[in-house]
């Protein structure tokens, strides 16, 4: 009986595919935010953007879309723990949101 890793499984190639094109539209996703975040006249770095990007879903997320008041009790506390936490004024907490809602509703 031999060993085979699970990893060198052979994957469907349908799945596969779809994997594929969901990191394409994620990729699409990310780089329309970002030059809109320019557009809007962000000054930050590409890598800094998606850092304060990353912070800003984690701290977000729940309370604006979902409506759990469970980590924050309003969207304002929000974004307030996005700017204590990226290190960042509102100002550009304000410019992150408005990237993101102006190319893809986050409300």
């Amino acid at each position: 009986m031999s060993w085979q890793n699970p990893i060198q499984k052979k994957t469907d190639p349908k799945k596969l595919k779809k994997v594929k094109d969901d990191i394409k539209e994620y990729q699409k996703m990310n780089n329309a935010w970002f030059n809109e975040y320019k557009s809007l006249g962000g000054k930050k770095s590409k890598k800094q953007y998606f850092k304060n990007l990353e912070v800003f879903f984690d701290e977000t997320l729940e309370i604006w879309v979902y409506g759990n008041p469970e980590q924050h009790e309003t969207r304002e506390d929000s974004m307030y723990a996005v700017s204590e936490i990226a290190n960042i004024p509102m100002r550009e907490v304000n410019l992150i949101f408005e990237s993101v809602d102006n190319v893809t509703s986050y409300t």
